[in-house]
């Protein structure tokens, strides 16, 4: 799980936030304080048994619906809130998540700060995955004082590294991540067009920009880049469930190689993930290690991750243990 980890999330119920508003910061905000007013399960409930909410992760982000797939679990965490299991289900071609994923940075580079796009892939399609996107530039905050009191109103104080190793740097704040989700009305609307075009233009891809009224995640993903001393970038992601919120399943489906190990991070369980062909990443990988934490009634999923290969397991441990 990760980058978007990290969790990029999409609901199994399509459910989504518009969020009419122009600037980021109040988009961002706005998502937040509304993402659980969405529509109801459509199963009646007693009013004596909790609200259980749904979210189905794709490497991070894409729903997968109708797709048969032989399990293998890999690990469970769990709160009083939050429920989370990752299982290895998916077989994709030996560097097909690279390919997608270059694709993807692609597209994203030509994004000014605070743009999205949509992005339909011949690949995805090909494996019977959602074949559409939705991909951000986010906007860079350089100060983490700044960062730290733009996600205070919305996500209540993050642990964040009280000291970095010699030589690293932060390199930047983000208020979402890179990959989002979104509703089915973005997807009738825009991706016949864009399958007419790539396969006019035989490019295997083809991507519009996303207008700013668009619809955005229930759970934005504030969060980190730390660059190392050699110039690999690490990633620290937060996602946030707050009491009122409810109770919420959240089940991750990754490539059938990937591994995982628990670790532990101070006092607390954690796990520790390789995925070694995993979409969404430049290079076809990603390491993450993943933790969740009870704080003031909420319920923080902490995901520390890179898609180097230079970073390894000893280095996520590292920044991870230094979250304060």
């Amino acid at each position: 799980m990760s980058i978007e980890k990290e969790l990029k999330l999409a609901y199994q119920e399509g459910e989504a936030v518009r969020g009419p508003s122009r600037a980021l910061d109040e988009r961002i905000a706005a998502a937040a304080s509304a993402r659980m007013r969405g529509r109801e399960n459509r199963v009646p409930r007693r009013r004596t048994r909790p609200r259980v909410r749904s979210a189905a992760i794709l490497v991070g982000l894409m729903l997968i619906s109708g797709v048969a797939y032989a399990s293998t679990y890999l690990y469970s965490l769990q709160t009083s809130q939050v429920r989370m299991t990752l299982s290895g289900e998916l077989t994709l071609p030996e560097g097909a998540a690279a390919r997608v994923g270059s694709q993807l940075e692609a597209v994203r580079r030509q994004l000014a700060p605070g743009e999205a796009a949509f992005v339909y892939s011949t690949e995805l399609e090909k494996w019977k995955l959602p074949p559409l996107t939705k991909v951000t530039n986010p906007v860079p905050i350089p100060d983490l004082a700044e960062w730290k009191e733009r996600t205070l109103p919305v996500y209540g104080p993050l642990k964040t590294p009280a000291a970095l190793p010699t030589g690293w740097q932060l390199v930047r704040g983000e208020l979402e991540t890179a990959y989002q989700g979104y509703s089915p009305e973005d997807s009738e609307r825009v991706l016949p067009g864009l399958k007419k075009r790539a396969k006019a233009e035989g490019s295997g891809y083809a991507w519009e920009k996303a207008a700013e009224s668009g619809t955005y995640p229930l759970l934005p993903t504030p969060g980190l880049v730390i660059r190392t001393q050699t110039g690999e970038d690490v990633q620290i992601r937060y996602i946030v469930f707050r009491e009122e919120d409810g109770v919420f399943r959240v089940e991750g489906k990754q490539d059938k190689k990937a591994v995982a190990e628990q670790v532990r991070i101070g006092e607390r369980d954690a796990v520790y993930t390789e995925s070694p062909n995993y979409l969404l990443s430049q290079t076809g990988t990603y390491r993450e290690v993943v933790w969740m934490e009870e704080q003031e009634g909420r319920t923080v999923v902490y995901q520390v991750g890179a898609e180097d290969p230079a970073v390894g397991k000893d280095t996520l441990l590292e920044i991870a243990s230094r979250l304060q």
